[in-house]
């Protein structure tokens, strides 16, 4: 027999699930998980996007400092005066130091508390590309490496005895500019105190020994101050101090000078 259509307990086709409230919920949160997934993957593909932009810039930015250190090099090397006597006298002395074989910009890594350095064993420069960012400080780095690799060539500094290590770091920080009252005053900003150059070079010197050898402040002090005044005292290739006449000048006006 047939039964009627309106009988409840009739069925008709398929059974179709009742749509309670909880499996209403349940399709609800269905969709906005999905739509949440949906979510998660364009935020994820915005990030890979945005990661991917960083990077590109971080490789541009990267790629700038590089050409732009070696345009300084370049620059010193041409024009700047200390720079330039240097080199000659490194020559005189039958070095024919190649400045674009022997001297090289590389970033440096933030536990190496250095802005360049003097490689001995293969008689190279490296500038700290991310360290000197202008033409006054990487001309700086490179007299003060230029002075080591002077002595290197002029002395035969054996680089393993300490005395030698802090006389060339005394010269080095003496003739470079390191420690004109500029450098001191405006660019370390020891506006405290009196400027007295040779507590800045005795300072520079021992925070190098310190930095490229393995001892304490007090026996690099101590190193440093054995060698001082022979040391201080010598201007070679330089005729004179280059930076006296310069820094005499902020003696007529300025109440933290002290003169030597």
């Amino acid at each position: 027999m047939a039964a009627p259509a309106d009988d409840p307990e009739t069925e008709i086709g398929p059974t179709l699930p009742a749509v309670t409230a909880s499996s209403t919920t349940k399709i609800q949160c269905k969709t906005e998980s999905t739509e949440a997934n949906n979510d998660d993957d364009n935020n994820d593909a915005s990030n890979v996007d945005l990661t991917a932009a960083k990077e590109e810039k971080r490789g541009i930015y990267a790629s700038y400092q590089h050409s732009s250190c070696l345009r300084r090099i370049k620059f010193a090397f041409q024009r700047h005066p200390n720079v330039k006597t240097l080199l000659e006298s490194l020559n005189k002395l039958g070095s024919e130091f190649d400045i674009e074989k022997q001297v090289t910009c590389e970033k440096c890594t933030t536990e190496t508390n250095i802005n360049g350095g003097f490689d001995p064993n293969r008689n190279e420069i490296l500038v700290c590309e991310n360290r000197s960012p202008t033409q006054r400080l990487t001309s700086m780095l490179l007299t003060h490496e230029l002075v080591h690799a002077y002595d290197h060539t002029k002395s035969q500094v054996d680089w393993t005895d300490l005395k030698a290590v802090a006389c060339s770091e005394i010269r080095a920080a003496n003739l470079s500019g390191d420690c004109s009252f500029l450098s001191e005053k405006f660019y370390r900003g020891n506006i405290g105190a009196k400027f007295n150059h040779e507590a800045c070079v005795k300072r520079l010197a021992v925070a190098s020994i310190i930095a490229t050898r393995d001892v304490s402040k007090e026996e690099a002090g101590k190193i440093a101050d054995g060698v001082w005044d022979d040391c201080y005292s010598d201007y070679a290739p330089f005729p004179a101090h280059p930076h006296r006449d310069s820094e005499s000048r902020f003696s007529r006006f300025s109440k933290y000078y002290q003169p030597r």
